[in-house]
């Protein structure tokens, strides 16, 4: 059965990037190439991490700009909101990998400012402040929209994985928003 659920959400998600492919399908041009970011996300209990909301906050670079297979990184903080501690704040390195930027896609109505459709996964290594635990998170990020200014992303889902690859948990990003300063 688990296979079923997963070749149908692969033929889900491969439907919409055909639909978007149509037409102009080019990342938009901007002289920014780095900026600050900002999310909300949480982490299943399972995982080991505090099972409450958690802001993100950090610094990104985005360097190539490239259409496909756009890398681009950051560093920052995660930190728990309820309650906040520093013993459960986390560093993290991440590296984001956007599919593709497709020009036309359904989600064009939600800015007034021309977007492109850019879907993404996210690669993370986080670290404790206070104790030697390393864990690594990859997020899949199917709603996502840049515009010159930069990124917003919705509703990110993603695996919490060990310091020996094993499956601890799971995470939910709500939100994730990227400006370009520099």
């Amino acid at each position: 059965m688990k296979g079923k659920s997963c070749a149908g959400l692969t033929i889900f998600v491969l439907s919409i990037l055909l639909i978007c492919q149509e037409g102009e399908s080019s990342a938009l041009p901007h002289p920014w190439h780095g900026g600050i970011s900002f999310s909300d996300r949480g982490f299943s209990e399972a995982s080991g991490l505090v099972p409450s909301e958690m802001y993100s906050f950090g610094m990104f670079l985005d360097p190539l700009q490239w259409t496909t297979f756009n890398p681009h990184f950051a560093i920052g903080f995660l930190i728990p909101l309820f309650p906040p501690s520093l013993d459960e704040t986390l560093v993290r390195g991440s590296i984001w990998i956007t599919i593709h930027h497709f020009r036309r896609h359904p989600f064009h109505c939600l800015s007034y400012m021309e977007t492109s459709f850019a879907p993404a996964f996210l690669i993370e290594r986080l670290f404790r402040i206070r104790r030697s635990q390393c864990i690594y998170s990859f997020v899949f990020l199917p709603f996502r929209i840049k515009t010159a200014d930069g990124y917003t992303s919705f509703l990110g889902i993603g695996l919490v994985l060990d310091q020996l690859g094993r499956y601890i948990g799971y995470q939910v990003m709500l939100f994730e928003i990227s400006q370009y300063l520099f």
